[in-house]
């Protein structure tokens, strides 16, 4: 089954290593959530097969977003609204189906930020 609309983050990480450590899911009880992730978006739990992420920190935004899923259909529409956020630095990317985090949220921490930009219409093309 295709992802018919998705969440869509663009991310400041310092590095690969912390964007990893940051969605590594760990389940310890039912009441904690699996990851940073999870717990910054307010979810104990996301089905990470309806979840991509990439993170290059020599990619433009086009090229940091263009090999995704879909791309064709929400491309343009991410990066005007990256334009509108002011977003010039992003080297990660995040992409969810939108059934899996129900008030989806921007994120500003002392070790990384995270735009969100919206829930965008997957066709495939």
């Amino acid at each position: 089954m295709a992802m018919e609309y998705s969440h869509i983050w663009l991310a400041q990480f310092p590095s690969k290593s912390s964007f990893d450590d940051y969605f590594n899911e760990s389940y310890e009880d039912d009441e904690t959530p699996i990851n940073l992730f999870a717990s910054e978006q307010a979810e104990l739990f996301y089905d990470h097969d309806w979840v991509e992420r990439s993170f290059d920190a020599s990619a433009g935004l086009r090229q940091l977003i263009q090999h995704h899923s879909y791309a064709e259909s929400y491309i343009e529409k991410v990066l005007r609204a990256a334009t509108s956020h002011n977003i010039r630095n992003a080297n990660s990317f995040i992409m969810a189906d939108r059934a899996e985090f129900s008030k989806p949220r921007s994120i500003t921490s002392d070790s990384h930020m995270i735009w969100y930009l919206g829930c965008y219409k997957c066709d495939v093309i």
